[in-house]
């Protein structure tokens, strides 16, 4: 094909000219310029991942300023998820619809908003949950835009320079971030975080419009034919009926509910309306073409891994917030250093596995090293949980676990996408990761299903313990009663307090003993990670090592 064609092949592909560019516009830029593009694409893909990552630290502080309790705040998550897998799943279309730079100029536009929403919304949940959809909607184009860049803007050796460089800002955000956010709310108040992300993004948004060139693989607009908005509107109430279903399950009893009983209908219902819908062969211009995605065998190999590794993604850092903040009783600041420790190690593990290990051993051998190492991590968590837990073994742990998902990130993603045509990079990695993200529903539906019955069982079993050993229990309220009595004054109630002070003990070894077993729990799906990383894609001995990507 000639350098100046610059159309949509049968299958709705950007074509790729001889040198194996996306379009001839980019193909005709300087490399340093592609270079400066990755690098604020890598920026802005790079806020959205710390900021989605950090969120974590301030959510209890955010539970009492907008009057919601722990059931409530959590749909700040749920629904920023909803948004997110919709919006990775139909990337593709909206990139061919809207062209590359007003792509990118109308979701970091949407983001901003969001993010302003957020930073008005201190005391408001209402605005607060409408301003995280929207950022949802933003944010999950963001990286999927980035690693497709990367792997069509570079060749060989220059494709890993630029990737590491790229990899610092990444990597380097996600390190800053967490502390960062910490800090700005325990100096100011939660909701100015919101306003950390605006400088970069409009940095980064800056600096896109300035060197992406018009017209870069852009559609007129009467090109998208009605089956998009039809394949686009099924996918979205599957994705939505899901998301919200399995967010909401455990606190509604799942199928005793309604609600719930619903949404999983509408769920099966819209998939398999859009399987039917994009599989069609007179809808050439699909939403994802499942056909063509069905065929490539590095996804098909790798989707069980790419699922535990989003669920690892999604659940592994559930407890530590928790953990710090209700166990140990770490400020938000504090929290914010140990989520650092554990991006430190992620970054360490990442690139890594990026310059080293991948290239000489390959993604699966990476992969399955990954998986044994996490998997003895999280083991050394299930016998280092306590109410005391000193803070730099729970440091070590976290640098240890940051390392071990590292590896695995990229080993997994880099066993598909090392292997893909060009042609095919669109929707590969767009299906890689939105499957990654379905995992990462689930995983996170799975812990807090396991957090919420598993802390009911050991307070029942604590307070049954309590009783049989009676005489004991009775001198341990006795003790409290006697200092609250000599340290309260004379208006308190010895008696009554003794007894909070116990229920505060039984409700913190509860929730240590449910944190074990979801270490424990989380340590099994590593195991079967490994053993599903045998099933990727190996280098075979007669190949030339692979240019490694960055997946995160």
């Amino acid at each position: 094909m000639s350098a100046g064609a610059n159309s949509l092949s049968p299958l709705g592909h950007p074509t790729v000219s001889d040198d194996g560019f996306l379009s001839p516009e980019f193909a005709r830029l300087s490399h340093n310029r592609r270079f400066a593009i990755l690098l604020a694409a890598g920026l802005i893909a790079a806020v959205e991942i710390a900021s989605r990552v950090s969120i974590n630290v301030i959510l209890p502080d955010m539970t009492g300023n907008v009057a919601a309790d722990l059931d409530k705040i959590s749909w700040v998550l749920i629904l920023y998820n909803v948004g997110f897998i919709c919006s990775i799943a139909l990337t593709p279309w909206t990139t061919r619809a809207f062209g590359a730079r007003r792509h990118y100029t109308v979701f970091t536009a949407l983001y901003i908003f969001g993010n302003i929403g957020c930073f008005l919304s201190a005391h408001n949940l209402t605005t607060l949950l409408a301003s995280r959809v929207i950022m949802g909607l933003a944010g999950g184009f963001f990286f999927v835009r980035f690693v497709i860049m990367g792997g069509l803007f570079f060749t060989g050796k220059q494709r890993l320079v630029a990737l590491m460089w790229a990899y610092v800002i990444v990597f380097g955000m996600q390190m800053f971030y967490p502390t960062a956010m910490g800090a700005i709310s325990d100096a100011f108040h939660w909701n100015y975080c919101f306003l950390l992300d605006i400088p970069f993004m409009v940095a980064g948004i800056l600096v896109l419009r300035w060197l992406l060139p018009k017209g870069h693989v852009r559609r007129q607009p009467w090109e998208v034919e009605a089956g998009d908005y039809w394949g686009a509107g099924f996918l979205i109430v599957a994705l939505v009926a899901l998301q919200v279903g399995t967010s909401r399950g455990e606190r509604d009893l799942w199928f005793e509910s309604p609600f719930i009983t619903t949404l999983f209908v509408l769920s099966i219902v819209g998939f398999a309306l859009f399987v039917w819908w994009d599989s069609r062969p007179e809808n050439a211009l699909p939403v994802l073409h499942l056909r063509h995605v069905f065929q490539l065998p590095p996804l098909r190999s790798a989707v069980l891994s790419a699922m535990i590794v989003g669920a690892l993604l999604g659940a592994g850092l559930y407890v530590i917030p928790q953990y710090l903040r209700t166990v140990q009783n770490y400020s938000t600041t504090q929290t914010g250093e140990f989520f650092s420790l554990f991006e430190i190690g992620f970054g360490t593990g990442a690139f890594l596995t990026l310059s080293v290990f991948v290239p000489r051993f390959g993604p699966r051998n990476s992969s399955i090293a990954g998986m044994t190492l996490l998997t003895a991590t999280f083991v050394a968590f299930v016998y280092s949980w306590t109410p005391t837990t000193p803070s730099y073994l729970t440091g070590v742990l976290l640098i240890a676990q940051g390392f071990a998902q590292g590896m695995v990130t990229i080993g997994v993603a880099n066993s598909i996408t090392t292997v893909l045509a060009p042609s095919d990079i669109w929707e590969g990695d767009t299906t890689y990761f939105f499957v990654r993200q379905l995992g990462n529903t689930f995983g996170l539906t799975a812990v807090t299903t396991l957090f919420d019955r598993r802390m009911t069982f050991h307070s029942s079993r604590l307070l049954d313990v309590a009783n049989q050993l009676d005489p004991a229990t009775r001198t341990t309220l006795s003790s409290y009663a006697q200092l609250i009595a000599r340290f309260a004054g004379g208006g308190s109630n010895p008696q009554a307090g003794a007894l909070q002070l116990f229920q505060n003990n039984v409700v913190i070894q509860s929730r240590v003993l449910a944190y074990i077993d979801i270490s424990a729990f989380l340590g099994a799906l590593c195991f079967l990670g490994a053993i599903t990383a045998v099933t990727l894609r190996p280098r075979s001995s007669t190949e030339r090592p692979a240019i490694p990507t960055i997946h995160c």
